[in-house]
């Protein structure tokens, strides 16, 4: 009988213990996952808004026409903005290499330049909200899974249930030791302890998303026309080769 007793014993505990660790482990796949997905927008913003970026800032060169692009577009002055970064041949060549153009003269050259540009950052600022919305709720239904696990597994009263299995349903000895073995059960559910994602906008910085180039073109073509001045009238061909 006895022997029967700890079979079935044994058979609860492992039940519980699949049960308990296999939900843990869709949890932890759930979080790899995300934070895969973390690190790509985080590429996604580099590459794309990043790269952009850094081509609208070397077109307008002065800080003073840059800071009036934050204010025309409502970005934010500190995304991929380095004052007086490096604009040497070979940077121009890294960031406009096989761009196409279009324009007959210098100036339209110049601004078509810019504005393609624009309207590729404002696409690519675009897609990046929609990953960030993505990614907040992937982090919401993960917080809420880790919720529902702890709900449903409350550890402590698992090796409670446990120890009474083992024949200690809290007599003498159980009270003797009471204190040593809530403190134990306190550290092993520190260290099994859970913690849903931080949220999105912790881990990415989230961004307005600029208005498109048909409500604000006349003043940026101003602003890039400035910028075309005070350069002495450069031509964008040497750009892109």
């Amino acid at each position: 009988m006895q022997n029967v007793e700890q079979m079935l014993s044994l058979e609860i505990k492992k039940e519980m213990a699949d049960r308990y660790f296999g939900f843990r482990k869709l949890i932890e796949e759930d979080r790899q996952t995300f934070d895969h997905r973390v690190g790509e927008a985080r590429q996604l913003l580099e590459k794309t808004v990043g790269v952009e970026l850094v081509r609208v800032y070397f077109l307008l060169h002065s800080d003073h026409l840059i800071h009036e692009f934050f204010r025309l577009t409502g970005l934010r002055d500190s995304l991929f903005f380095t004052p007086k970064g490096p604009e040497d041949a070979h940077t121009r060549h890294q960031l406009f290499s096989g761009l196409p153009l279009r324009g007959l003269t210098r100036r339209a050259r110049f601004r078509f330049l810019f504005l393609d540009t624009y309207t590729r950052m404002a696409q690519a600022l675009a897609d990046y909200e929609v990953v960030l919305n993505r990614l907040r709720e992937e982090r919401d239904t993960i917080a809420e899974e880790i919720k529902i696990f702890y709900r449903k597994n409350d550890l402590s009263l698992m090796m409670g249930f446990m120890r009474g299995l083992n024949g200690d349903p809290g007599g003498e000895t159980a009270h003797l030791s009471g204190d040593l073995t809530m403190h134990r059960d306190c550290r092993l559910e520190q260290k099994m302890l859970i913690e849903p994602p931080p949220e999105v906008d912790q881990l990415l910085p989230p961004y307005a998303v600029p208005p498109p180039l048909k409500k604000c073109k006349k003043a940026l073509v101003q602003l890039i026309d400035t910028a075309f001045a005070e350069q002495g009238h450069p031509e964008v061909r040497s750009y892109v080769r």
